[in-house]
């Protein structure tokens, strides 16, 4: 299998210089039964059309969102004679997953399903806590329970001493791969943020250039870890070789990148004269930070049996019954519409987690508008 960066407008990756790793992953996939949940979004659709190359047995790909499904089996039935089966579903509903893990029988599950814009989640706290964390508690039930070999969380540097309410859940999705304990071997890989990715700062600067518009940046010291998405499905896929089980796994991501610099780069590619253009500085939105990190001061990353991936130790996990104790108090929450007490269960298993002013004044609204 190849994966081509030439249209992306990025060197070629370490994927493309290295056919050992082409057989490696093809091998470890020849034959497999293949669940991808969030199959319709960026990385789930990149995914799919990686697979798609390799020889597997069959294809179950499942979304909530009809639209970025259709548009994926409009590829599929173009471009490939892999079996597969689309499924509009919820990740979060037991029945669903129940039915599907019986119909077909997932041997790897590659869990993309995930609400990940950072300021979006914090105007919808009960949308990230349901997705991320009963989602996750969910899709690992059944892969536990159905006995799928390999259960791959696509997690995100936003986990690492979040400051957002999606950070945060995303980094509950990591504990409840950490205190697996069953046969499935369960692993979260942390990425950067991967270049184009659906309402990304990417795609926003080029329609901003496109129109002429002002360049939006939210800080002229704002900078981020990138990777481009076909060494995003690189690391996915190549996790799957690695032996551990119920780890935190950590790509390879260079040095970050300043925002200011990413947009003088997509101006002085795209633009003759980029005289006229003009930068705006809109200040962090909720939940966001000035710089992130992959690794937190409390975590050590040590290597892995797959070149290139570290696994991320010596981190600091709430015991396995303060976890299970959270997530009970979380799906009521949820459901209930309780703000307050799910921050309060968030803090119990992530007590780096400080909620921003913006949730803060929602419980202060909800308190008032009951008192």
């Amino acid at each position: 299998m190849a994966i081509s960066s030439k249209d992306n407008g990025h060197p070629p990756t370490d994927w493309e210089r290295d056919p050992g790793g082409e057989r490696d992953i093809a091998a470890a996939f020849e034959n497999k039964r293949i669940l991808i949940t969030g199959a319709g979004g960026f990385i789930g659709t990149a995914l799919a059309r990686a697979l798609v190359k390799l020889s597997v047995e069959h294809l179950l790909l499942l979304d909530i969102a009809e639209a970025g499904l259709h548009e994926l089996s409009l590829q599929m039935e173009s471009n490939s004679t892999t079996p597969h089966a689309l499924v509009v579903g919820d990740v979060c509903d037991a029945g669903v997953l129940r039915h599907l893990f019986e119909r077909y029988r997932p041997q790897v599950v590659l869990h993309a399903a995930a609400c990940k814009h950072v300021s979006l989640m914090e105007q919808n706290p009960f949308a990230a806590a349901r997705t991320n964390v009963l989602g996750s508690q969910e899709i690992a039930r059944a892969s536990n329970e159905f006995g799928a070999e390999q259960l791959i969380v696509i997690s995100t540097d936003k986990a690492v001493d979040p400051t957002g309410i999606m950070g945060a859940t995303k980094r509950i999705a990591e504990l409840i791969v950490l205190a697996n304990r069953s046969r499935t071997k369960m692993k979260a890989v942390r990425l950067g943020n991967v270049f184009g990715s659906t309402g990304s700062i990417v795609p926003i600067l080029r329609e901003q250039i496109a129109q002429g518009r002002p360049l939006t940046i939210t800080d002229l010291a704002c900078e981020r870890y990138f990777v481009s998405i076909d060494e995003a499905v690189r690391w996915l896929l190549l996790s799957c070789l690695s032996e551990l089980s119920a780890a935190v796994l950590v790509t390879p991501t260079g040095e970050p990148r300043r925002l200011i610099e990413l947009a003088h780069h997509l101006v002085t590619s795209l633009v003759p004269d980029a005289s006229s253009l003009e930068y705006r500085f809109t200040g962090l939105r909720p939940g966001e930070k000035l710089r992130e990190r992959m690794i937190s001061e409390q975590e050590t990353a040590i290597g892995s049996s797959v070149a290139g991936l570290l696994e991320v130790v010596n981190g600091d996990p709430q015991p396995l019954e303060v976890l299970d104790a959270a997530i009970e108090e979380i799906a009521p929450s949820v459901n209930g519409w309780d703000l307050g007490r799910l921050l309060r269960a968030i803090a119990r298993v992530v007590p780096s987690y400080s909620p921003s002013d913006e949730l803060l004044r929602q419980v202060e609204t909800v308190s008032s508008t009951r008192a």
